[in-house]
């Protein structure tokens, strides 16, 4: 197994005792009761309030919560997530399509146990796209004109999605302006550099083409470990 498939097998297990900070499980999954990840604060989703989201959406929409597992356990983009297909799950392993610069980039990337179990049991109810829906299909549109088609559609579309997180949301009272599906990638990177304070590891499970960006992750993150460690005279 590769370094990433390690960190991805144990990554949000190790969060929370990575930070010493009291956890609870929640289908196969870890999150902290008290520790807030990567965006500000008014806009970052604590564990606690995730396992609420994720926990809502099981009792009452199967497949937003297929979807947020996805977009916690391996911080898909949006896009990623609603193109996996039933054949994607090989062996442990899920085949994901990268966009990078406007280029697709397949990669094969390790899924930890319990959300293997979840993608698999989920996956046999479909033949081809695991979010079936009726979005037309994807184009990507170039700069310098002309546009290449990337899939036939048949799957969600983007702004279904969006509206079901947006009501399960509001359901869960933790409605808030920034808090959209893509909250789900900046919480699922965020707990691995928090679980491993390994930036290239964090990188590559990311898929950021360019380090930079994982370092932002990477200094919101210590930046606020800094400030809860600094003494306080009141």
């Amino acid at each position: 197994m590769t370094l990433v498939g390690i960190l991805l097998v144990g990554a949000v297990a190790l969060s929370g005792a990575a930070l010493g900070r009291e956890t609870q499980e929640l289908g196969g999954f870890m999150f902290s009761s008290t520790t807030s990840y990567g965006l500000p604060r008014s806009k970052s989703i604590t564990p606690d309030e995730m396992a609420r989201i994720i926990t809502r959406a099981k009792d009452h929409d199967p497949e937003l919560y297929v979807f947020c597992a996805l977009g916690t356990g391996l911080a898909l983009r949006m896009c990623e997530t609603l193109h996996v297909s039933s054949s994607d799950l090989i062996d442990g392993q899920l085949q994901i399509t990268r966009r990078k610069k406007k280029v697709l980039k397949p990669e094969l990337v390790e899924v930890p146990p319990a959300l293997y179990a979840v993608l698999s049991e989920w996956s046999q109810m479909f033949e081809d796209w695991i979010f079936p829906g009726d979005c037309g299909p994807c184009v990507i549109k170039h700069l310098k004109g002309g546009q290449t088609q990337v899939c036939q559609g048949g799957h969600l579309s983007k702004r279904a999605i969006q509206r079901r997180w947006e009501l399960n949301l509001a359901r869960c009272g933790l409605s808030m302006e920034g808090r959209g599906v893509h909250s789900m990638r900046h919480y699922g990177i965020t707990a691995v550099y928090a679980a491993t304070k390994n930036l290239r590891a964090t990188q590559l499970f990311a898929g950021h083409s360019s380090s930079s960006m994982t370092e932002r992750y990477a200094k919101v993150l210590e930046m606020r470990e800094l400030i809860h460690k600094l003494p306080v005279v009141l």
